[in-house]
């Protein structure tokens, strides 16, 4: 179970990363405490009631324009929650959270039901480049859910500590 979820966490933290890019110098200014509120609120938002507390939010380094790290304090930060959900409402509920996802203007890059009960889930907000993957654990008792801001650049320009 912690296996999938790592190998989820380090898929999001890339993708999320890898979004950075030429705009280094255009990102927004956040402190790593909004960010961190901005991606709990972004999951709280996407159905999954009720939210345990999350495993992770924290800060990763931004990739710069050769896939190197960033060295200006560029950060984005990254949450993982396990949510409790029985197998036998997986499927209904994912489809549920991806149908309210869509009524949200979320883009749904992936949706795929496995077998009749382990589903995968990937999506983004077009309005705060914000991307999101959830998956059935293993054994199917839970769901993975992960997280990824944009990248931001700190006030203070040096990365959160």
């Amino acid at each position: 179970m912690r296996r999938k979820l790592a190998a989820l966490a380090a898929a999001a933290a890339l993708l999320a990363a890898g979004g950075c890019g030429d705009d280094m110098d255009d990102l927004p200014r956040a402190t790593l405490a909004e960010t961190q509120a901005a991606v709990r609120d972004f999951a709280a938002g996407l159905a999954l009631d009720p939210l345990p507390e999350p495993l992770r939010v924290g800060p990763a380094p931004c990739e710069g324009r050769y896939a190197d790290l960033a060295g200006d304090g560029a950060f984005y930060v990254a949450g993982a929650w396990q949510v409790p959900l029985p197998s036998t409402s997986q499927r209904e509920t994912l489809a549920t959270v991806r149908d309210a996802a869509r009524a949200k203007g979320y883009e749904i890059t992936e949706y795929r039901e496995i077998d009749e009960v382990e589903v995968v889930m990937s999506g983004r907000d077009p309005a705060t480049g914000f991307t999101f993957s959830i998956s059935s654990t293993d054994p199917p008792e839970a769901v993975a859910l992960l997280v990824s801001s944009t990248c931001r650049r700190s006030p203070d320009g040096n990365y959160p500590a």
